[in-house]
């Protein structure tokens, strides 16, 4: 019996290692393929990271280099560049429109490979595309509008370098009316400019050409409200009158009236001229200028200014007064869709439109 049972014990025992070994290699099996997973989760996160910043240091290209890629092209912007422990390619493709572009980042860490695609656009920090939608007329005006002299006011549509190409819109929109005095004249929405033998309150020439006595609105309040951005958003820009300087490139704020006509020489984008009293005044005399001006008061343009785009002024009480020379300003949709382009002192930004990781 003693034998019997000493031979059941040891089967026994038998079984119980046996047991512990599969358990014991289940376990070393198991702690394996988890470290193995571990570490390609880790390689994968890696390579995504590394994906990640070659997209960013293309962003910084787009933002701080200004570059621009040609329509309908696809071109590789990196190849192979080292980062950390492994490398990254950038591919840019645009269509007809090159503020869109299509992004591939390529981020690879050892064995493993990470793709994502994005989709962006570039713009200003501040939103300066929307504007053209807001401008009814080649002046727009709070109060009364007074030309004189031999301006030339003109709202059909102009390209950049004064060609007309379109029949545009209102000469002048004003919450007031039009005045046309000595020898200048008024044009808009497909009609040549007309004098005041032809623009009187009997002829229908007037309502196509201005629209007068229009509605009060907000954004009538301030430039910020006419832009369409919050209040403070262009402080960055404004300067006293003192240290204005022209020509310039960009969006200048100036916070009081300038006291000398202006000699714009060639100046392009936004000149903004308020007080918070709206009595900030601007004169003109020679030069050219493209793009918008917003002011309180045109206190006159002088001279053979020429202006190319808009001009709004924000005055309750106070008329403006455009002429007393052979001053022209003529609208132009061309000019007010490029103030992005003209406006250099306005940062970059890259907006994302989707992002997406590709199946490898």
């Amino acid at each position: 019996m003693q034998k019997k049972n000493s031979g059941a014990t040891i089967l026994f025992v038998l079984v119980i290692a046996v047991i512990l070994n599969l358990l014991i290699g289940a376990v070393v099996f198991s702690s394996r393929y988890t470290i193995k997973l571990s570490g390609q989760k880790r390689e994968r996160i890696s390579a995504l990271n590394i994906a990640e910043a070659g997209k960013e240091h293309f962003y910084a290209k787009l933002i701080y280099e200004n570059f621009i890629p040609a329509a309908n092209s696809d071109i590789i912007i990196y190849d192979n560049v080292p980062f950390t422990t492994g490398f990254y390619t950038v591919r840019c493709s645009t269509g007809t429109n090159i503020d869109i572009m299509s992004v591939w980042s390529y981020g690879k860490e050892r064995e493993t490979t990470v793709n994502i695609k994005v989709v962006v656009t570039k713009q200003r920090k501040l939103q300066l595309n929307t504007i053209t939608n807001r401008i009814p007329a080649a002046i727009t005006a709070r109060s009364y509008v007074e030309l004189i002299g031999n301006v030339d006011v003109d709202g059909r549509d102009y390209d950049s370098l004064n060609n007309l190409v379109g029949s545009g819109k209102y000469g002048a929109y004003t919450c007031c009316i039009v005045n046309v005095n000595g020898n200048s004249v008024i044009g808009g929405n497909g009609l040549a400019p007309v004098g005041n033998g032809v623009f009187n309150s009997n002829s229908t020439i007037r309502h196509t050409v201005s629209s007068e006595n229009v509605a009060i609105i907000p954004e009538f309040n301030s430039p910020e409200a006419f832009l369409g951005l919050s209040e403070g958003s262009l402080d960055d820009y404004k300067v006293a009158p003192g240290d204005f300087a022209v020509p310039f490139k960009g969006l200048i704020y100036v916070t009081g009236s300038i006291q000398n006509p202006v000699h714009f020489g060639e100046s392009r984008g936004i000149l903004i001229v308020h007080n918070s009293a709206k009595t900030a005044k601007i004169a003109t005399n020679k030069g050219n200028f493209k793009g918008l001006i917003i002011c309180d008061v045109m206190d006159k343009i002088n001279g053979n200014a020429e202006i190319i785009g808009a001009i709004v002024t924000l005055s309750t009480s106070t008329s403006s007064t455009f002429g007393n020379g052979n001053a022209d300003v003529h609208y132009s949709k061309q000019v007010l869709d490029n103030l992005s382009n003209y406006c250099e002192n306005v940062p970059w930004k890259i907006k994302e439109l989707s992002w997406q990781e590709l199946l490898p």
